[in-house]
Formats: structure tokens, C-alpha cells, sequence
């Protein structure tokens, strides 16, 4: 197990998590922390709409992350430690406008509209 090796067992708990629980947890998480390599996935939105601030080194999160919340694999940890410090009011703050990002950028209302833009561009190309 990683996280006995690492001797963080005492502070880190790696479990499963039931999807029902997941917004609480998100809501309630002082830093979602965000070390994929894989293309933009729904955890990062998630914690984003559920207003928990985030940290991402993921090459697909500098075009959705303000870069307050941006980091490489080398600086998660100082970078981490920066948001953590931050006062509660400045977290906060920092959640409601990711929350804003999502809403704005990755909303229904926008995923509806880039359906019908495409739906448009292949009827135009027959």
C-alpha cells in the first residue's frame, strides 16, 4: 500500500467511495488535489461545482483553472501548502469562482448549444 510506505496512514485514508457521498465529501474538503494525466475528467468539475478549491498539474487544467490553483508533479506539495494557508474567506472565495467556471464553461445550457453547433456542421456538410 503507497500510503504506508509513504507513512501518511495516520492522515490519509484511501478508500472507495459511494457515489452519494461524493458531493458531501467535496463540499465539506478544504483542497481537492488533482494529479491525473488523463484527459479532462468529471472528478476535477465535480469538486469544482461542489465549490472546493482545487489543484490541478494536469496539462488539461491550465485552460479551466485560474493559476492559483495551477501547479507541476514537483510543486503539488509547496503549492498545496500555499492554498491551505490561505484564510478560510480567500477559500472560500476561491470555490465559488471555480464553481462559477463550471456553471459558465461546462453547464447544460453550453453542452446543448455546442450539441446543436455540431449537429448543424454535419447537416451543412451533406
Amino acid at each position: 500500500h503507497d500510503a504506508m510506505k509513504l507513512g501518511i496512514t495516520p492522515r490519509v485514508e484511501i478508500e472507495p467511495v459511494p457515489h452519494d457521498r461524493v458531493i458531501s465529501l467535496l463540499q465539506h474538503a478544504t483542497l481537492f488535489v488533482h494529479a491525473s494525466e488523463t484527459a479532462l475528467d468529471k472528478a476535477l468539475l465535480e469538486a469544482m461545482a461542489c465549490g472546493c478549491p482545487v489543484l490541478s498539474c494536469s496539462s488539461v487544467a491550465k485552460d479551466l483553472l485560474p493559476p492559483e490553483c495551477l501547479a507541476t508533479p514537483e510543486s503539488m506539495g509547496a503549492r498545496a501548502q500555499d492554498l491551505l494557508a490561505l484564510p478560510v474567506v480567500k477559500r472560500e472565495e476561491l470555490g465559488r469562482k471555480l464553481r462559477e467556471i463550471v456553471e459558465r464553461d461546462h453547464g447544460l445550457e453550453r453542452l446543448i448549444k455546442r450539441l446543436r453547433q455540431e449537429m448543424e456542421l454535419g447537416h451543412a456538410s451533406r
